[in-house]
């Protein structure tokens, strides 16, 4: 009936049964379309289960009907799980796409938790006014430090704008404002005059005024 039957493994025509199936059901239930075949340009997939796939070094992956493939990266983490028998390869599936083949396992493995142990020391912390953030033992003794990270102590030494560099209402303050309200870069030459009260034109385009500063 299928003379090709026997040059593929079980696996194969399994995963292809179960795909087909999931599709049937998803038409039935109107989440997808009828079922249809991929084209050839289309990237393909194939499951194997069981002992389908199985590794023989932390570099080869011997696979049912194909043989040992090596591995572009190593495997060997999976690989020392099963020779200790604290994993197992459920399942593994190879993936082509745009001519590049790549495998991917579904492994259960056995982790030991390490029982907690109780802290050797307790402390509080908080956000620090000149750090980031400060810590306290239980008797209120200062244990702990951490400086504010480099990106903002740089940010803090960079000469701040025009109009908060002066105190409000002094003349350098009003200086800073007309600036601000002009759209100017503050410098030596720069215009110089009282500050504009709120009932001004420029005060009053751009919300600004001498006293608020």
């Amino acid at each position: 009936m299928a003379p090709w039957w026997s040059e593929n493994g079980s696996s194969t025509y399994n995963d292809a049964t179960q795909r087909l199936s999931r599709a049937f059901a998803n038409w039935r239930k109107g989440k997808t379309r009828f079922p249809a075949f991929k084209s050839r340009g289309q990237s393909g997939s194939v499951r194997f289960t069981n002992t389908a796939v199985r590794l023989t070094d932390s570099h080869h992956v011997r696979v049912s009907r194909i043989g040992d493939l090596k591995t572009y990266e190593s495997t060997r983490k999976l690989f020392r799980h099963l020779e200790r028998g604290t994993g197992k390869i459920l399942a593994a599936t190879i993936t082509e796409r745009r001519g590049c083949w790549t495998i991917s396992f579904t492994v259960e493995v056995q982790r030991v938790v390490p029982a907690p142990r109780a802290p050797e020391r307790i402390i509080g912390v908080d956000v620090g006014l000149s750090t980031l953030y400060t810590g306290a033992a239980p008797d209120g003794k200062h244990v702990l430090d951490v400086a504010n990270p480099r990106h903002l102590v740089r940010e803090e030494a960079r000469p701040r704008p025009a109009h908060r560099r002066t105190a409000p209402g002094s003349p350098k303050g009003c200086r800073a404002v007309q600036e601000v309200e002009a759209g100017q870069r503050p410098g030596p030459e720069g215009p110089r005059g009282r500050c504009q009260r709120p009932q001004e034109p420029a005060a009053r385009d751009h919300d600004i005024s001498g006293e608020g500063l």
